[in-house]
């Protein structure tokens, strides 16, 4: 199911592991990393309903980097913010990658956004690989870039142009009820880990 919430945030709901178990995305559209993190900061988990939050996956950092108003440094120094303040606070915390984004109704991501896209994904995988964060067994880092990009699509160097697969986005961005059951499988993946 997808859809847009009361206070606007992008919502879908995809079944996962068994009866009883969703991923539920309460992000903002348009919403930047430092508003991600001062959301989370303020306000903690609020996807959950009335249920307590288990596990909360935080993906951040498209919209800075297609702006051009953070570096892909600047942006995983946010992002490890979130991260290692719900980890401090007991969750399992899942956090992804940045998607392809290119071939937006905006043409916002060039070359430049795919550099800095692939540049903040490394980041964060190094983040990801080095104590102590490597060693907390709560924390599940995915990485869908690759799974979901379009792999007919290449650069001249014969790199991945940075488009998501047509039947994962009508607009290049945001995806479709095929491409959050695709993204979310990694999430599955990762909880039951």
């Amino acid at each position: 199911m997808q859809g847009y919430g009361a206070n606007s945030p992008l919502v879908y709901v995809v079944p996962a592991l068994g009866a009883g178990g969703y991923i539920s995305n309460a992000g903002i559209p348009g919403e930047n990393s430092d508003a991600i993190v001062a959301r989370w900061l303020a306000n903690g988990a609020t996807a959950c309903g009335a249920a307590p939050c288990t596990y909360v996956w935080f993906e951040g950092g498209v919209n800075d980097l297609r702006r051009q108003v953070a570096t892909p440094a600047q942006v995983v120094a946010n992002m490890l913010t979130a991260v290692d303040d719900a980890l401090g606070k007991g969750y399992v915390v899942l956090w992804s990658d940045i998607l392809p984004s290119r071939g937006s109704e905006d043409g916002m991501t060039t070359d430049a956004v795919v550099d800095a896209t692939r540049d903040y994904n490394a980041r964060m995988a190094t983040a990801c690989a080095t104590a102590p964060r490597s060693l907390n067994p709560r924390l599940r880092c995915i990485f869908a870039y690759a799974a979901l990009a379009d792999p007919t699509q290449l650069r001249p160097d014969g790199t991945l142009a940075g488009y998501l697969l047509p039947a994962y986005s009508r607009d290049g961005i945001h995806l479709t009820n095929a491409g959050s059951e695709a993204l979310a499988s990694f999430a599955v993946e990762a909880i039951r880990d």
